[in-house]
């Protein structure tokens, strides 16, 4: 079973454009926006989320915030695991929420920490010790001029065979490797895992190259409708995942101007005209459904 395939086996989510959004990965202890909600939906999930990731201020998107932070402290479950959020830095709508919630909750059981963003900020999210970095890094994300907006990526920091040997034969590296250390016989590199959008125009290709699974904003079903800036089309984003090699593409924010069965009857077409040669799931309220698989 390919990566973008575990991933969404590990992601609970929920999309419905103008009311709410949120998605959680369990593997990662991540969530990803926190939508109106949020914790009901979860249920018992909810006490995952070691780290929430919010994309930009809308309502949509962080007005399941308090509901959140009130499950965790009064149902049963680990009450005292702490929670950092990450939010865009310089956000005059978050900055008051945050001053709000602080109000509305002074005394919560468990810790919790809000850390500010920017396109280039990374903040490892395994133990430093760890074999394989984690990383999440944050993106730029075209969605609002009057709101900072970021859109984040998880990356493992890996090494490969330094470019320059790539050629050699096999035995040659392997006698190489006997006289010769790991690291000088390889180079580090940032493998992309898993890229969440939020609510944005399309990403830049070159930031998101090769990734196991892409989560993007694609409100408008039909080029032709996309009257508004801010907002990714279907076309749009199946283009940039031709370009940006990605191995799965989830579908969010989709328009319920557009019913589920059009979805579905138009997204195959797409692909394949766009040249996608991935996997494609839609993400319609909390369904996940698989609605293209190359070869099938």
């Amino acid at each position: 079973m390919g990566s973008a395939d575990h991933l969404v086996q590990m992601m609970e989510g929920y999309s419905k454009a103008l009311y709410s959004s949120f998605y959680l990965f369990k593997n990662y202890d991540l969530l990803f926006d926190c939508g109106e909600g949020c914790a009901a939906r979860l249920d018992r999930h909810q006490f995952r989320a070691r780290w929430i990731a919010i994309s930009h201020y809308h309502h949509d998107h962080t007005g399941g915030l308090k509901g959140l932070f009130l499950a965790r402290a009064y149902t049963k479950g680990s009450n005292d695991r702490p929670l950092t959020v990450f939010y865009p830095e310089s956000s005059p709508s978050l900055s008051r929420q945050r001053a709000w919630l602080k109000k509305e909750l002074p005394r919560l059981p468990f810790r919790l920490d809000w850390i500010g963003v920017r396109e280039g900020f990374a903040f490892q999210l395994n133990d430093p010790e760890s074999r394989i970095p984690l990383e999440l890094h944050a993106l730029r994300a075209d969605h609002s001029v009057r709101e900072r907006c970021v859109a984040y990526k998880i990356v493992e920091k890996r090494r490969r065979l330094k470019t320059e040997l790539a050629h050699l034969p096999e035995k040659e590296i392997a006698a190489l490797a006997r006289g010769t250390s790991r690291d000088e016989l390889t180079e580090p590199y940032d493998k992309n895992i898993l890229v969440y959008s939020g609510d944005s125009e399309p990403l830049a290709a070159d930031s998101i190259s090769d990734a196991d699974l892409l989560l993007h904003d694609a409100t408008f079903l039909m080029e032709e409708d996309r009257e508004e800036q801010g907002h990714a089309s279907v076309e749009q984003v199946l283009t940039l995942g031709t370009e940006a090699a990605v191995k799965g593409i989830v579908l969010c924010h989709i328009s319920h101007r557009y019913s589920l069965r059009s979805v579905r009857r138009r997204v195959p077409y797409l692909v394949r005209k766009r040249g996608f040669t991935g996997t494609v799931w839609v993400q319609w309220l909390d369904r996940l459904e698989c609605v293209y698989r190359n070869g099938s």
